[in-house]
């Protein structure tokens, strides 16, 4: 998370950016914030009811809930990128 600030927001404001490469780190950057708290949801399985009771012996490093909100997390960066890559050649 200290990296997409570091790279994706502080850096683009810093160097004083232009354009659209500005345009798309700043909006990454924005899009990964924004969906670390449902990866959070997803990782200690808020949204289960028996949460994270099922593991008897060792939390997994991904539990089955977080693979799900990253795969949304995945394909909205990569709808963004699209979209915002088929505006830019057309």
């Amino acid at each position: 998370m200290v990296l997409v600030i570091l790279i994706c927001i502080i850096g683009p404001l810093n160097t004083g950016m232009k354009g659209e490469a500005y345009q798309i780190i700043l909006s990454l950057g924005f899009i990964l914030m924004g969906m670390h708290p449902i990866n959070l949801i997803g990782h200690y399985r808020f949204l289960s009811s028996r949460g994270r009771s099922i593991y008897t012996v060792d939390y997994p490093y991904i539990t089955d809930h977080e693979w799900v909100t990253l795969t949304l997390t995945a394909l909205v960066v990569i709808g963004y990128l699209t979209v915002h890559f088929l505006k830019l050649i057309a």
